[in-house]
């Protein structure tokens, strides 16, 4: 891996409400737009939706270090679009994950 390759992400995994879809997208974007503004350090974030199950949407971003992340994270413009998209969720579950392996 080069030294400057992105090596942790940010993940999550969304279940939202019956009817709501639309709305989560339209919040995930507004997030995403204040994420690339923000110059945190996150390169282009990804929003994807189950084809199978069109409630369950995955994200995620990747970051240069664990700490980056963190960071972004304790960001109160952070914690306000989070609350904003888990209005329209029954579930959601982050995680911080790191690259182990590339093919």
């Amino acid at each position: 891996m080069k030294r400057s390759e992105k090596r942790h992400y940010s993940i999550g995994s969304w279940v939202i409400k019956p009817g709501r879809e639309e709305e989560f997208k339209s919040a995930w974007n507004d997030f995403a737009m204040w994420t690339a503004d923000s110059k945190i350090g996150a390169s282009e974030g990804v929003l994807v939706q189950d084809t199978d199950d069109p409630r369950l949407f995955y994200c995620f971003w990747p970051f240069e270090s664990e700490e980056a992340i963190r960071r972004w994270r304790s960001d109160i413009m952070f914690r306000q679009h989070m609350m904003r998209m888990r209005a329209y969720c029954d579930s959601c579950r982050p995680s911080i994950v790191r690259l182990v392996g590339r093919v």
